[in-house]
């Protein structure tokens, strides 16, 4: 993103992103607003001039592209979803300090939240009245009844703010087209006052769409809790057999094969077998000795009748 842009300007190319293209801008923008001290602790609501109140934003849609960047892997998803949710708290943190941002419903619902977050990192147990929230791995305190009105509450609140953002674009149109001075009042609104009502009602909005998420990450990573733990063992999986194979070539490559010893002889081969006679003799003439070879079937030495098969014994015992 070029530094000559102005951070308003470069806000919104930023919403013009869709999905992960809005990551890197959004990253950039918080970047730059942290470097310029754009907010701080101390403002109020009134503190804060009319362009500069998207910006609270930031963290939101940063968060939100965040979510639908394609993970790689479960621990890719899992980094991005615990990323996604310190977003989240910290847009939410950002309205709670500046007061009259949050209703009353959903300033309970974020505040329970960061409790029950406070309680699973003290490793601290409810009661056995309470219980996890959408089924997440944090616990509230909250009856099933009091977890499905913070869900309508918070329905209410997004449709309401969405519902007065359209109202206010609404007049701001019929402003351009009637051509009135922004600094005259049309429906009690001038054109300041206008666009702040609107930047409110969608930082409101957000707030309850950043609720959700939180609610919905936290059921995520109980589930991501477990694929990774999967992945890693069937990786340790591979990796023992792995080793097992190369230890097992390693050693056949260092010490060879022995040959395998030759198969035992078929019965009675040896009956069969040729005897070799080797005849010594001296040659009447010369007087030399001279050696004759002379192979003697070992069937000579068979008697000529049947053998019996079994014993006297044995026959008598049958």
């Amino acid at each position: 993103m070029k530094m000559d842009v102005s951070i308003s300007e470069a806000y919104r190319e930023a919403l013009e992103a869709e999905g992960a293209a809005a990551v890197p801008p959004f990253t950039d923008l918080q970047s730059r607003i942290s470097s310029a001290s754009l907010f701080s602790k101390n403002d109020t609501l009134d503190d804060i001039p009319t362009p500069s109140l998207p910006l609270v934003a930031v963290e939101f849609h940063l968060a939100t592209a965040l979510l639908a960047s394609p993970a790689h892997s479960s621990v890719d998803r899992q980094i991005n979803v615990r990323r996604c949710r310190d977003l989240y708290y910290a847009y939410l943190r950002k309205l709670d300090e500046l007061e009259d941002l949050l209703d009353d419903d959903l300033t309970r619902d974020y505040r329970q939240m960061l409790e029950a977050d406070e309680m699973e990192a003290e490793g601290g147990s409810s009661s056995s009245s309470s219980i996890r929230v959408d089924g997440g791995a944090g616990t509230t305190g909250m009856t099933q009844a009091q977890v499905r009105e913070a869900k309508i509450a918070r329905f209410r609140v997004r449709k309401a703010q969405r519902e007065e953002v359209e109202r206010l674009v609404a007049l701001r149109e019929r402003r351009n087209r009637l051509g009135v001075a922004d600094q005259d009042e049309v429906d009690g609104y001038d054109d300041d006052g206008l666009e702040r009502n609107i930047a409110l009602a969608e930082l409101r909005g957000h707030a309850a769409d950043a609720l959700d998420e939180i609610h919905n990450s936290t059921k995520e990573l109980e589930m991501l809790d477990m694929a990774v733990m999967m992945e890693k063992e069937r990786g340790e999986m591979g990796r023992h057999k792995g080793s097992a194979i190369d230890s097992s070539s390693g050693n056949a490559m260092m010490a060879p094969l022995a040959p395998p010893p030759p198969p035992p002889p078929p019965p009675n081969s040896l009956l069969n077998k040729s005897m070799e006679v080797t005849r010594v003799s001296r040659d009447p003439v010369t007087g030399q000795l001279q050696l004759k070879r002379e192979e003697i079937k070992s069937t000579v030495f068979r008697p000529g009748w049947n053998q019996p098969t079994m014993t006297l014994q044995q026959y008598g015992d049958i």
